[in-house]
């Protein structure tokens, strides 16, 4: 894992999306992403598709492997985990990390990692937890 560094942990922030670009941009700037540049016109495809190909996996990757390497000794997120990885019938807290980034969860997600990365107490009492996990 690379250094963990204000340029590369996942920031705490409030998130609000109602509708899938606002949710992208609010993944982007969560995971401190760069827009890559393309060499095609933009007129070719349609905004979502072109917004696509500019999405920077690797500083998705890199926020996701940090989040994961922070938690993953933590009982609560663990259940989190895997409750989300049920969604694919799955047992990998990995998977579960990555259901919890979904639209639909997002949002709730960040304020759990909020309450955490603050270092403020989380556990299953908390409303984060709870929110999170009632949606789940």
């Amino acid at each position: 894992m690379s250094e963990l560094n204000s340029n590369t942990l996942p920031r705490s922030m409030s998130i609000t999306y109602s509708n899938n670009k606002e949710y992208r941009q609010a993944i982007r700037d969560f995971c401190h992403m760069n827009t890559i540049a393309l060499d095609f016109d933009p007129d070719t495809y349609d905004e979502e598709t072109y917004d696509e190909y500019q999405f920077d996996m690797d500083a998705m990757k890199q926020s996701m492997d940090i989040i994961y390497e922070m938690t993953k000794d933590n009982p609560h997120w663990n259940v989190l985990y895997l409750k989300a990885a049920g969604k694919f019938i799955s047992t990998v807290p990995e998977i579960g990390l990555s259901v919890l980034f979904s639209y639909d969860y997002f949002s709730k997600f960040v304020d759990c990692w909020n309450w955490f990365l603050e270092g403020k107490e989380w556990n299953r009492n908390t409303k984060s937890y709870i929110t999170l996990h009632n949606a789940l």
